[in-house]
């Protein structure tokens, strides 16, 4: 078939100027496709998962790469067990604080009345906590108010009907690490995303729109740090969340840091 996006495109065209003969498997509803392509020749010996969801849902992804791991099927990125669990915001953060690193105050709710017995201070953010892409996220998530929080929970419901995180919104920087690796990870320099109005947060928006960052001056650029210990126990804190989660191949992890210059996880992609 026709690839559906440059990402597809490029990977195609790379690996067949490699001399490998890659093919296009494209997964709808089922697993159907992929459990055929796997038993008859030639053999696959190798899946670049570039999957984003199965039957319109993207919890569902992990799946695919779970019968791929089952027929010992070699495949690029995060195995079953870190999908589903950093699929799941609030539950990664948990799992975080254990480790004895920062997260925001928070708590995943369903229920509109359930605002009003939220303890930790104001401002608030609310998103919801089983999807992906920054979808649902603007720069209108972050609140100061009940009655603000009431109705950014009901543009969150109408999206979708899964938990509602409602965490406390630090003040300061949006700063993303990326990682590649298995056993010994290695920790990219962080990017921060730079905004000329305070008013903006790395939503969807602000993540997919090119011509919103040139118009509203917004940037990423490379994050600057007080000491070069300072970047080290950033890459550190980095490192032990990716191996806690059981990650692997790569990911990408996102935080913001106070103006303090405390680092607070947010979640792991």
């Amino acid at each position: 078939m026709d690839s559906p996006s440059k990402t597809e495109s490029y990977l195609f065209s790379t690996l067949k100027r490699l001399g490998f003969t890659p093919e296009f498997l494209e997964l709808d509803s089922d697993l159907d496709p992929l459990v055929e392509r796997v038993n008859r020749s030639p053999q696959v010996h190798f899946v670049f998962n570039l999957l984003e969801e199965l039957s319109g849902e993207a919890k569902f992804d992990f799946h695919a790469i779970s019968y791929l791991e089952s027929k010992g099927i070699v495949f690029s990125g995060n195995g079953p067990r870190a999908l589903i669990v950093t699929r799941d915001k609030f539950l990664s953060k948990m799992i975080v604080r254990e480790m004895g690193i920062c997260v925001p105050s928070g708590k995943v709710i369903r229920r509109k009345v359930e605002l009003k017995k939220i303890s930790f201070p104001f401002p608030w953010f609310l998103k919801l906590n089983m999807e992906d892409a920054s979808f649902g996220i603007s720069q209108f998530n972050r609140v100061n108010t009940i009655s603000e929080a009431e109705e950014v929970f009901d543009q969150l419901r109408s999206l979708s009907t899964v938990g509602i995180i409602v965490e406390e919104f630090i003040e300061g920087a949006d700063l993303s690490f990326s990682v590649i690796g298995n056993e010994k990870p290695q920790v990219f320099p962080a990017r921060e995303l730079k905004f000329p109005n305070s008013k903006w947060v790395a939503g969807e928006n602000v993540k997919f729109k090119s011509s919103l960052r040139k118009k509203e001056g917004i940037r990423s650029v490379s994050s600057k740090w007080k000491s070069q210990k300072e970047e080290l126990q950033a890459k550190k804190k980095v490192q032990d969340i990716y191996t806690g989660l059981k990650m692997r191949g790569y990911g990408r992890l996102d935080f913001r840091r106070s103006k303090e210059g405390k680092l607070y996880f947010l979640e792991a992609n």
